[in-house]
């Protein structure tokens, strides 16, 4: 009687909150998944309804939640990212389903008219993709990538190592080019040892603290493990005495790391 009364209460009141408390009394009440699933539907527009009604679909009826995905996706107030994630979900319900025709017009619809450039959509076209169709097919992914982040990672899965590093000239900042360092050292040691120390160069221009240059100053343990490193080390230390002779927090952490002025 009181979960009754509960139910009651709660169907008088309802919102997106309390839509979840209703179904799980339900369960609790004994309601069968249908059951939970038909009352679930019932409320179908409602922004509330949509994962739990998707989880549940997903359990029973593969067919169901993809329908249910393109609907939301369909709505007109979706913003373009709201498009995305729906064109995500839609992806791994299709692959779920082995539709593999419609899981490639999902993808190629996602990477190319949605411009979502993440490496793993981005691989998973050009496996599909005829290998005489990618070179095009790439090309508008590149003039597509705006940001200079985008166009990296789509250089470093053609393996075009020397547009690589040139985009990374043009936009030093050492948290992006460790993301890559290893597979250009494989590349091309020299003119990588090069990069790096240009970037560290920079780098150190930027800082402002003792953090920043403790940071900075630990990248030099990193190239010894290039030819010539150490020299290369060793050199851009000097460097920085001459450069930054106002800095003496940094000449303090280059002698702790054993670089000390000449």
């Amino acid at each position: 009687e009181l979960q009754q009364k509960n139910l009651q209460y709660l169907d008088e009141n309802l919102d997106s909150w309390r839509m979840c408390q209703r179904a799980e009394l339900m369960e609790r009440m004994g309601a069968s998944k249908v059951e939970v699933i038909a009352w679930w539907e019932q409320h179908r527009n409602d922004d509330g309804a949509y994962h739990p009604l998707l989880r549940l679909y997903e359990e029973e009826n593969l067919l169901k939640a993809i329908e249910l995905v393109r609907e939301k996706r369909e709505w007109e107030k979706n913003t373009i990212w709201q498009i995305t994630d729906y064109t995500k979900t839609l992806l791994r319900l299709l692959e779920k389903s082995e539709d593999w025709a419609e899981y490639e017009k999902e993808l190629r619809y996602l990477v190319v008219k949605l411009k979502c450039q993440e490496t793993e959509f981005v691989s998973q076209l050009k496996r599909i993709t005829p290998v005489e169709q990618w070179p095009a097919v790439f090309e508008i992914l590149l003039a597509d990538a705006k940001r200079p982040v985008d166009r990296m990672q789509l250089y470093h899965l053609e393996e075009k190592y020397n547009e690589l590093s040139v985009e990374l000239s043009r936009y030093p900042y050492i948290g992006t080019f460790q993301s890559y360092e290893q597979t250009l050292h494989h590349w091309n040691s020299e003119r990588t040892l090069k990069l790096y120390t240009e970037i560290l160069k920079i780098e150190m221009d930027r800082a402002c603290d003792r953090k920043q240059y403790r940071y900075i100053v630990s990248h030099l343990c990193r190239l010894k493990v290039y030819p010539n490193g150490q020299e290369g080390a060793k050199a851009l230390a000097a460097y920085w005495y001459v450069n930054h002779k106002n800095r003496p927090a940094m000449k303090d952490e280059l002698k702790k790391a054993g670089y000390p002025q000449i």
